[in-house]
């Protein structure tokens, strides 16, 4: 019969090869039984209860990924997601305050992981280049509300998008969603003149206790009327803070 159908060869030389070495063969890319077994419990169709052992699989070339669960290209493990009070991955951000390598501030990227323990970002630049960075050199492009500017009233109430961050002046570079009358649409604003959107992280700035200056955190809620903020910071504490006191 098996010569019928096989051509005279054993049927099972596809799975144990030809060496007669007992190990598997052909089909799991040969090795010999020393490596680890596995055992799977169960299959489809009711299966369940019938062990399938898979015996000494040295080396498992036929099966590439098989063994990858929770691991990415490469086979390299995924980066664990940032804490509560880090920036997302995919942020879109603007590069500032470089010293030693100014040649990349104002460029824009987006957050590709967190290290916790070195509290650094890392962030693409120009769709190639990876940089590990602190948050407090970095400025979240996220859209804002207006509000208390009594030079110009008129602006209050609107929405912009933030572009950048002036260290020396203190101030925000924001796009407005509806240009001014003059044509303008990009203007220069204070902390405490743009209300940030719940969920958008911070580091805190400009507070009586030095020891809850610079800390990162999240924006847990926004009191419109007080014109505070409530966040959770990295060391746990929830802290009720004036608009001015955090930057995006």
């Amino acid at each position: 019969i098996f010569k019928a159908f096989f051509g005279g060869n054993d049927p099972f030389s596809m799975f144990f090869g030809d060496d007669g070495g007992g190990g598997p063969g052909g089909m799991f890319g040969g090795g010999g039984m020393g490596g680890p077994r596995f055992v799977f419990q169960g299959g489809p169709g009711g299966m369940g209860g019938m062990p399938f052992d898979m015996g000494g699989m040295g080396s498992m070339g036929g099966f590439p990924g098989m063994m990858g669960k929770g691991r990415g290209k490469g086979g390299r493990a995924s980066a664990p997601p940032p804490p509560a009070y880090a920036m997302p991955i995919g942020t879109s951000v603007v590069v500032r305050g470089l010293a030693k390598a100014q040649e990349h501030n104002g460029k824009t990227g987006k957050i590709k992981g967190f290290d916790q323990g070195k509290e650094r970002y890392e962030v693409e630049v120009d769709n190639e280049t990876t940089l590990s960075l602190r948050p407090a050199n970095l400025t979240q492009q996220c859209r804002v509300s207006l509000v208390g500017i009594e030079s110009q009233p008129e602006l209050n109430g609107h929405s912009a998008q933030i572009l950048g961050f002036n260290d020396q002046q203190n101030r925000y570079t924001a796009k407005l969603e509806t240009r001014l009358a003059s044509g303008r649409d990009v203007i220069g604003l204070q902390p405490a003149n743009v209300i940030l959107s719940q969920g958008t992280r911070v580091i805190t700035q400009g507070l009586s206790k030095e020891e809850f200056n610079g800390l990162m955190a999240q924006i847990t809620d926004v009191d419109r009327e007080a014109m505070r903020y409530t966040v959770q910071a990295q060391n746990n504490k929830i802290i009720k803070i004036k608009y001015e006191n955090v930057l995006c």
